[in-house]
């Protein structure tokens, strides 16, 4: 094992051999089994997705609606790609109810947290 910094943006990690990532899922997997995966309740007052991309549809071409769900409807990846607003619901509401994407965002560097006024953009004010 060894330890390398990949960028600024990151910290240092540790390098893994194939065999060690193995015996790293497996002692993981005494804490979180594979089936726990299946097991999920929506966190209380998660609103109904269908609702959401109802209530979206209301500010669109209606023209143009029923294209979009019929795309999302050829597969669950196209169904992800047009379902940010639920998507986003989720994600805004994870950090309320531990998951661990809150972690990771919590552990971003200021860089992606905050504008930085030596860049320039559409996203920071000046």
């Amino acid at each position: 094992m060894s330890k390398i910094s990949p960028g600024v943006l990151s910290e240092a990690h540790e390098i893994l051999t194939p065999e060690e990532w193995r015996q790293l899922g497996r002692e993981r997997r005494k804490f979180v089994p594979r089936s726990s995966h299946a097991e999920w309740s929506p966190p209380p007052g998660r609103p109904d997705p269908v609702t959401i991309l109802e209530e979206q549809a209301k500010s669109r071409v209606p023209d143009l609606v029923p294209i979009r769900h019929g795309r999302m409807a050829a597969s669950p990846f196209a169904y992800f790609r047009g379902a940010a607003a639920p998507m986003a619901w989720d994600l805004a509401s994870s950090a309320h109810h531990g998951h661990p994407g809150a972690v990771l965002r919590r552990r971003a560097p200021a860089e992606l947290r905050v504008c930085s006024r030596r860049r320039t953009g559409g996203w920071c004010s000046t």
